[in-house]
């Protein structure tokens, strides 16, 4: 059982992400968006994943599209992340579990897998941002299948979410060809995949949650 502080803690840290994530929000629902901006939002609704993610990748590369207010920064995240989600699953038999959180930067924080970018990296607090996690159920050997474009499999972590809290680093699985063999957790645990990819950031972050 949790002592009273962590708990205290726990609700602290839940609310400071919940207020970060509904200021960016505000700033973002507030931002002045520039018209290629709505453009490319336009254009990239009905485009495949990988083709919005490489669209969205021309668009951030042209200086001429920086937006002076800088709140556009958090729009274009969020629309790379949406992609993400899609383009990254595991699969067991005919069954495929997408990727339920995404998160992208340039640089791993020293001996963890924390990703910070334009969010930052909310991978201990998935109940605040609506995330549910999946029951498993019984053992299983899982395939990391992944259509990122130009990207390559660094790495595959499991943390159980008290642990990151404590700020514990992630164990390392051995993922042999992209598989993992994955056993019930005893408690709410994230399965985290980090790829290596070509800019607009040098790392992307896939999250799956188990309980």
């Amino acid at each position: 059982m949790r002592p009273f502080g962590f708990v205290l803690a726990l609700t602290l840290a839940l609310a400071t992400v919940t207020s970060s994530a509904a200021r960016a929000a505000d700033k973002a629902d507030a931002c002045p968006y520039l018209p290629q901006f709505k453009a490319l939002e336009s254009k990239i609704a009905g485009m495949p994943p990988a083709a919005g993610l490489a669209a969205i990748a021309r668009y951030e590369a042209d200086q001429n599209n920086e937006n002076p207010e800088a709140c556009e920064s958090f729009a274009l995240d969020q629309l790379m992340s949406a992609r993400e989600k899609k383009l990254v699953f595991l699969a067991h038999g005919k069954t495929r579990l997408h990727a339920q959180s995404a998160f992208h930067c340039d640089a791993l924080l020293d001996g963890t897998t924390k990703c910070n970018g334009v969010f930052e990296d909310g991978t201990a607090h998935p109940l605040s941002v609506g995330v549910r996690p999946r029951r498993l159920r019984e053992a299983a050997t899982l395939r990391i299948e992944s259509a990122l474009p130009d990207a390559q499999l660094d790495g595959v972590y499991l943390a159980p979410i008290g642990d990151l809290l404590d700020g514990k680093p992630a164990a390392r699985l051995d993922a042999t060809a992209g598989e993992i063999t994955l056993t019930p957790p005893h408690q709410l645990t994230a399965l985290i995949a980090i790829f290596r990819a070509p800019a607009p950031w040098s790392y992307r972050k896939l999250v799956w949650y188990f309980q």
